[in-house]
């Protein structure tokens, strides 16, 4: 009965943990975003340190690299799984500028999509798809419930453009790399098609 009591109370930890975790990075890094605390130009450096900072968290409470999807077993899975997602979305871009303007002129230099690229799409999939998958297993929420606040938690930091459509996309879009995500429990291919739309809707100037 001790050892029960012990198991129960080191989850019920962990639980809050996660959820003051959720709370703090995942729903108050979009707000002081929108009231300029954190400056726009900084944004996606403010969603690198918030997935360090959940990266460490994780580590301390015992994670291995593959619990949070840092793995190369099913790689090529991985791959396929978010093929499909990512030629619709290409598809999807294309649509948009044949009938409408681009919303932005990009001032985005190489440095930038350096950047962009190699640390701040890593970060966020790390952040939305690896960790919040195991967060969101460890609260123990139905399937379907864990998927839509998985949806809604991506669709959400998308705020900081103050367009709705927007966050109703990327809620839609989130589900399906999340989806994707559980399939293979590998990061990198929800990593490379976050990628090829973020560089493309950036750099064709749909979003800023």
């Amino acid at each position: 009965m001790p050892n029960t009591n012990h198991t129960t109370h080191t989850t019920h930890r962990r639980q809050m943990i996660y959820l003051y975790a959720i709370v703090c990075v995942y729903l108050m890094l979009p707000v002081l975003i929108c009231i300029g605390v954190i400056p726009w130009n900084m944004k996606f450096a403010a969603l690198v340190v918030g997935a360090v900072a959940m990266y460490i968290v994780m580590r301390i409470l015992g994670h291995t690299h593959s619990d949070i999807g840092i793995t190369r077993q099913r790689t090529i899975y991985s791959l396929k799984t978010v093929l499909p997602i990512t030629v619709a979305l290409i598809i999807a871009a294309g649509l948009f500028l044949l009938l409408e303007k681009p919303r932005f002129s990009p001032t985005e230099g190489i440095g930038f999509y350096v950047f962009y690229i190699l640390i701040s799409c890593p970060a966020q999939e790390l952040l939305f798809r690896g960790i919040l998958s195991r967060m969101l297993q460890e609260l123990r929420l139905h399937r379907v419930l864990e998927l839509g606040v998985a949806a809604a938690l991506f669709g959400y930091v998308h705020i900081i453009y103050g367009d709705m459509l927007t966050v109703v996309i990327m809620s839609i879009v989130g589900l399906f790399w999340y989806r994707a995500y559980q399939r293979s429990s590998n990061l990198i291919g929800v990593t490379i098609s976050h990628v090829v739309l973020g560089v493309m809707t950036i750099a064709l100037g749909i979003i800023d």
